[in-house]
C-alpha cells in the first residue's frame, strides 16, 4: 500500500512494533517451520487513532488487549481476513503507482453489514475508478469453506437488496482455485444479479483482467471494464421497483464536493 520495497515495509513494521504502535503475533502452524509475523494495532496505535478521531483515548487503550491478538492467531478465519485485506491492499497499491486509478470508497465486512441492514453480508464493498471507468462492487471472498448451495443463496440475498436499494451493483466472487471457481459458476448461473468470478490465488491483482461475468460474458475483463459489461435485465426491473425507503441506503461519496450557498449582502 505504501512501499515499493517489501524490505522497507518490514523494517517500518518492526520500528512501529518497538514503539508500541503495533502488536504482532506468529500464527499457529501444523507444518514445520516458522511463519511471517502478522501485525495488528497496539496500545499506542489505538491511542493515536482515538485522538485523531476525537474519541476516548483511555477507553481505546483498554480495549486493545494482547489476548485479542493471540485469539486471532488461532482463528480459523485468519486466512480469510488476510485474503480480503490483501484484496484491498492490492487496489490501494495500484492507486499509489497509477495516477489514473483510485479506490474511491471501501467498507469492511462489519461496516457493509450495518449499511445494508444485514440484508446482505459481503466481505467488503467498494468503488473502483480507473481510466475514466467507475465500478461499484460487493466482494465475496471464497476459500472453499462454504457449500455451493450457500453461494447460490447469496445471489438471492443480493436480489432482495436490489429491490430495497433500487440500485444494481456488481457482486464479485473471488476464489482461490480455478477448480472451485468452475464448480461455483455452475450454481451461480441461476442468479439474476450482475455477478462476476475471478481467481486471486497468489499475489492478488484484482484490478487486472481476471473477472468473468456469469451471464453473457465470454472473455475475462479488468475490474474497471466490468462497468461496460451488460447487466441482467431482471436486475434493472428490480431496481425500478425499489422500496419507498431506499433513501436509507444512500451514501455520500468521500470526493463529493459540497457547494456552498452564496453569501448575500446584508
Amino acid at each position: 500500500m505504501f512501499f515499493g520495497s517489501s524490505d522497507r515495509a518490514r523494517h517500518r513494521l518492526v520500528d512501529l512494533h518497538r514503539l508500541g504502535v503495533l502488536d504482532r503475533f506468529e500464527p499457529m502452524s501444523v507444518a514445520f517451520g516458522r511463519r511471517h509475523y502478522h501485525y495488528v494495532l497496539g496500545p499506542e496505535g489505538a491511542a493515536i487513532l482515538a485522538a485523531e478521531q476525537d474519541e476516548d483515548v483511555e477507553g481505546a487503550v483498554r480495549r486493545c488487549k494482547r489476548d485479542r491478538a493471540l485469539a486471532l492467531s488461532q482463528s480459523q478465519r485468519l486466512e480469510h481476513i488476510l485474503g480480503v485485506n490483501e484484496f484491498a491492499a492490492a487496489l490501494i497499491g495500484r492507486s499509489r503507482t497509477c495516477e489514473n486509478a483510485e479506490l474511491v470508497d471501501w467498507l469492511t465486512e462489519s461496516e457493509a453489514a450495518r449499511w445494508t441492514d444485514g440484508i446482505v453480508r459481503p466481505d467488503a464493498w467498494g468503488v473502483w475508478r480507473e481510466r475514466g471507468l467507475e465500478l461499484e462492487f460487493f466482494l465475496e471472498y471464497d476459500r472453499g469453506t462454504e457449500t455451493l448451495a450457500r453461494l447460490e443463496g447469496k445471489g438471492r440475498d443480493y436480489e432482495r437488496f436490489e429491490v430495497e436499494r433500487g440500485v444494481t451493483t456488481w457482486v464479485l466472487f473471488a476464489f482461490t482455485s480455478p477448480r472451485r471457481e468452475s464448480k461455483a459458476r455452475a450454481r451461480l448461473v441461476v442468479a439474476t444479479v450482475p455477478l462476476a468470478t475471478g481467481v486471486v490465488a497468489g499475489p492478488a491483482r484484482p484490478h487486472e483482467a481476471i473477472w468473468l461475468p456469469v451471464s453473457g460474458g465470454t472473455e475475462r475483463v479488468s475490474l474497471a471494464e466490468l462497468a461496460l459489461e451488460p447487466k441482467p435485465p431482471e436486475a434493472a426491473e428490480r431496481a425500478a421497483r425499489s422500496s419507498a425507503r431506499s433513501w436509507r441506503f444512500e451514501r455520500s461519496r468521500p470526493d463529493d464536493q459540497q457547494e456552498e450557498a452564496p453569501i448575500e449582502p446584508p
